[in-house]
């Protein structure tokens, strides 16, 4: 019986409120008039005037360009793997390092000797 009175009461009242025939209330928007297209002004952008043409961009800038070798120092006990591995990152990379340098070897290197190392 409870639930019975309950839905009634919520029936009711829903009822009783789509009954309303209230008007939407009317706002600026929807009580602003049309305006002719005489009014309206054409775009100008504010930055520049309307004869100015925009500045050309940047040309990039060219990148420095790397020297094909560097020079590097021999140390007492260094081989092409160790010069290799600290210069270039990578031990395995001793052949570019023994190419770049004709004439010697890993057995003629020696402590004070130049040699040239590629660039990464």
């Amino acid at each position: 019986m409870k639930y019975l009175l309950l839905v009634l009461t919520v029936a009711a009242f829903v009822a009783a409120g789509c009954n309303q025939n209230k008007a939407p209330e009317q706002t600026e928007l929807n009580q602003a008039q049309p305006r002719s297209l005489e009014s309206v002004q054409p775009y100008t952008p504010r930055y520049r005037g309307a004869d100015e043409v925009a500045p050309a961009p940047d040309a990039p800038k060219p990148q420095p360009v790397l020297p094909k070798y560097i020079n590097y120092t021999v140390q007492r006990g260094d081989t092409f793997w160790s010069i290799a591995q600290r210069t270039l990152g990578q031990g395995n990379r001793w052949k570019e390092i023994e190419q770049a340098n004709p004439g010697v070897t890993a057995s003629s290197l020696k402590a004070g000797q130049v040699v040239k190392i590629p660039s990464r």
